[in-house]
């Protein structure tokens, strides 16, 4: 199982892998506690839809320690310093360097996820 905070990278990485599932959840998504992605992350879901993957009815998950504790990777896309404490030591953590799309246009989000494209493919051939 992985845990990772954006969607892009769980819906990229089950869409190569064939052996592993990945489950995207947020250090900060109580505060979308119920919300569908098409209600609040529009540009999201339309890059993904580019992609062939519909994720306009998913609905975010907050991340957990019990979580964390059961994944065998973490791929983390915010800074360190937002990181819950329970991450922090962490050798499951893995670091990848994606700009928060949050407030950007169009062209960065597909940007942001061309980038995730291409290291959740890279993970899927390491991995398995």
């Amino acid at each position: 199982m992985e845990c990772g905070t954006k969607s892009d990278g769980e819906e990229l990485f089950n869409h190569y892998s064939k052996n592993n599932i990945g489950i995207s959840a947020g250090t900060h998504a109580i505060k979308f506690s119920g919300k569908k992605l098409k209600e609040f992350a529009n540009l999201v879901v339309d890059v993904l839809k580019e992609k062939g993957i519909d994720v306009s009815d998913k609905t975010p998950i907050q991340l957990t320690e019990e979580m964390a504790k059961f994944a065998d990777k973490i791929i983390v896309m915010i800074e360190k310093e937002n990181l819950p404490s329970y991450l922090l030591n962490s050798n499951k953590v893995i670091f990848w360097d994606i700009k928060d799309g949050d407030g950007k246009d169009y062209a960065f989000h597909i940007n942001m996820r061309n980038q995730i494209d291409v290291l959740a493919k890279e993970l899927v051939d390491k991995i398995g």
